[in-house]
């Protein structure tokens, strides 16, 4: 490792003494952070164990290390291992394993599995990213094949008000105490084809085949929505700013979707069809119409209703345009962040995503926004042709509005990618 920025390789070994006397430290310090627990009596104190749990606040993995009651090794998205380096070394400390989401990943498998065969506890967050509404939407395929082939314990843990904490389209958290609480084991059905007796890491994991990735990523999802329920409702609208920054998820109006909305003092506004949002209790927004209609709906209800109508309105074709920063990186590179960002405009339409940066312009087919992902807020990456594209965009519109319009250019009515 350097002894300045980033790590440049990861323990992949047993919890060594500084990584237990830091979760040490930091369980003598939850009550301080905030967090208590509630069922881990019945977590198991040896052996190999993964956890999983759903993943709506960017401080999830600090209460999970926090509550478990043994050193536990987080799965990471590289994408934020690598961002900073005082955040990759605090990663580092406290056992993160970088994985590339979104691209196989067989590397940080491996490890998995080697920590799992040498009795560590492993854990990750199937859905890849934190959701926006603190409903789960979908699963990745491989981290559900991953859990339903491990044969040890599979845990999940609700981590309750870690939406209402940060949510995703929020700049900056709140103060408020968590409850990390233990679900139980999730079971999947006996595999046909286990290999067990393997040495190494594959004496933890009998491969599934094809055919049970599916059943393990409704079952992985449905035990991830009901440790997730109530995190939408418990979600406050005293905080300043909060109410702003949902236009980061609500990037278009959810009744005419004609542009962004506008803020104004305790108010959404649409200039388009002069349709109010206000603040309403659990969670939800109250929408006064222009037409006298008026009415609340919850947050994931209302971000779905503008994926409808946004994929209605590309039936006839639209087109937005933006100044961009711009960076290329190769599409298997855990650490982009080597690149250099280069200012430059990007356009989108039914034709495809045309940028413009550094001299050169680069078309993008309409069907790379397919897979396309947001990675933070503001951060869209594509894989496009070698090598791959992020741009990062406005905080007004952010990201979302990029990834809705390309997938209902599509013709695809669901606002987000999935499984």
């Amino acid at each position: 490792m350097r002894w300045f920025g980033a790590p440049r390789s990861w323990f992949a070994g047993r919890a060594g003494f500084g990584q237990k006397a830091f979760h040490r430290f930091l369980r003598a310090m939850r009550l301080v952070l905030g967090v208590r627990t509630q069922g881990f009596e019945a977590f198991p104190k040896t052996g190999p164990v993964v956890v999983i749990a759903p993943h709506a606040s960017f401080l999830d993995p600090v209460a999970l290390f926090v509550a478990l009651p043994r050193p536990s090794r987080f799965l990471s998205i590289a994408f934020f291992v690598f961002r900073s380096a005082w955040l990759s070394w605090l990663q580092c400390l406290a056992g993160a394993l970088p994985v590339v989401r979104h691209r196989p990943d067989p590397s940080a498998v491996l490890r998995a599995l080697r920590l799992l065969s040498f009795g560590e506890v492993v854990g990750l967050f199937p859905e890849g990213g934190r959701s926006w509404t603190g409903v789960p939407e979908s699963v990745m395929p491989q981290a559900a094949r991953l859990v339903a082939s491990v044969t040890c314990p599979v845990f999940v843990v609700a981590i309750d008000g870690s939406y209402d904490l940060w949510p995703r389209w929020a700049a900056s958290p709140r103060r408020r105490p968590l409850t990390v609480r233990l679900m139980g084991p999730i079971r999947f059905p006996k595999t046909s084809v286990a290999q067990r007796g393997r040495g190494g890491p594959f004496a933890v994991f009998a491969p599934r085949g094809r055919r049970a990735v599916s059943p393990a990523v409704r079952r992985v999802l449905a035990a991830l929505r009901e440790a997730a329920s109530g995190q939408a409702a418990s979600l406050s609208w005293d905080v300043p700013g909060r109410l702003s920054g949902i236009r980061a998820l609500l990037s278009f109006c959810p009744f005419c979707a004609r542009g962004p909305l506008s803020a104004e003092p305790g108010a959404l506004f649409c200039v388009a069809c002069r349709t109010r949002f206000l603040a309403a209790p659990d969670g939800a927004l109250r929408f006064e119409q222009s037409t006298g209609v008026a009415g609340t709906e919850a947050l994931p209800q209302l971000f779905h209703r503008m994926g409808r109508v946004v994929a209605g309105r590309a039936q006839v074709g639209f087109e937005i345009r933006e100044r961009v920063k711009v960076r290329e990186f190769a599409a298997g590179e855990a650490d982009p962040s080597v690149a250099r960002w280069y200012p430059g405009e990007a356009a989108l339409s039914k034709k495809g995503m045309e940028v413009s940066f550094a001299g050169v312009t680069r078309r993008v087919p309409i069907e790379r926004f397919r897979e396309a992902q947001v990675e933070g807020i503001q951060t869209i990456e594509i894989a496009s042709e070698d090598p791959a594209l992020r741009l990062h965009l406005g905080f007004q519109n952010g990201a979302m509005s990029w990834i809705v319009s390309g997938r209902a250019l599509l013709g695809l009515r669901h606002p987000v990618p999935g499984p």
